[in-house]
């Protein structure tokens, strides 16, 4: 199981991949289209199967 946490400010946001037990893994990105995108790369070698749950 994964679990990413996403921290989103005006500029940029910051991820945070933790799976299962192992130790996450941290990522900086834009707050655009683009910050977007390099965010599904980051996730593609982990194999991340996306499903959306927000809580507000």
């Amino acid at each position: 199981m994964f679990y990413l946490g996403i921290d989103i400010s005006k500029s940029s946001f910051n991820a945070h991949l933790i799976k299962g037990e192992k130790r996450g893994k941290n990522g900086k990105f834009a707050n655009t289209p683009e910050g977007f995108a390099e965010l599904d790369e980051w996730l593609e070698p982990e194999r991340v199967t996306k499903r959306v749950k927000s809580f507000v």
